[in-house]
């Protein structure tokens, strides 16, 4: 699976361990989602798993309290499944994981 995954992000960071791997997304494909941080703690990072178990993760994606950032899919994921389940990780570990259709959503919020 996580050669599955692996194929699905480009930007992929040199070191790919069983369990996470970072990813960098490219600005050429236009599928875009938002990320609002309701809550009162830092968002540390952004993970994502097509699967729900093993966590790809958005290279620079946290976010402040009270922030939203945008962040891009690239090409390489439109053959993917549109239901991936995504969560925040905070300092004290990982939210409950959110069923998210990256196809018919553009907006999704935090709130610890």
């Amino acid at each position: 699976m996580q050669k599955n995954l692996q194929r699905i992000f480009v930007g992929l960071a040199a070191v790919v361990s069983a369990s996470a791997f970072n990813v960098s997304f490219a600005k050429a494909n236009g599928w875009t989602f938002t990320v609002t941080n309701s809550g009162d703690s830092k968002i540390q990072r952004i993970e994502v798993s097509e699967d729900g178990r093993e966590w790809g993760v958005f290279e620079d994606s946290s976010i402040n309290p009270g922030k939203t950032s945008t962040f891009e899919w690239d090409a390489s994921t439109n053959n993917s499944g549109c239901v991936w389940q995504i969560r925040a990780v905070y300092k004290d570990g990982p939210s409950e994981p959110a069923a998210f259709n990256f196809c018919k959503e553009t907006e999704l919020e935090f709130d610890n």
